[in-house]
């Protein structure tokens, strides 16, 4: 598995950055601090986060949310604000 990058504090850029066709340093940035997060996360990336949006990401970011007691919309595996902040990148 490719190492992840070493995790940054950055302001949240917005939902619209994360979904389905979204390739930005900002996808790669949320995948590694998942995988950082530990090895529940870090299981579901296969061959490691990538600037590429895929179903691994929004699985591990749902799996975090359901994590942190959220449920429905809140679960929803898109990184939200609180999300970003709860995984220290903000």
């Amino acid at each position: 598995m490719p190492e992840a990058v070493v995790v940054e504090v950055v302001p949240y850029p917005g939902p619209d950055v994360f979904g389905a066709g979204k390739v930005n340093d900002y996808v790669l940035l949320i995948g590694s601090a998942l995988v950082l997060r530990g090895k529940k996360y870090r299981d579901l990336y296969k061959e490691g986060p990538s600037r590429s949006w895929s179903s691994t990401d929004q699985a591990a970011v749902k799996a975090f949310q359901e994590d942190q007691g959220w449920k429905g919309a809140d679960a929803d595996g898109i990184p939200g604000k609180q999300t970003w902040e709860r995984l220290g990148l903000g």
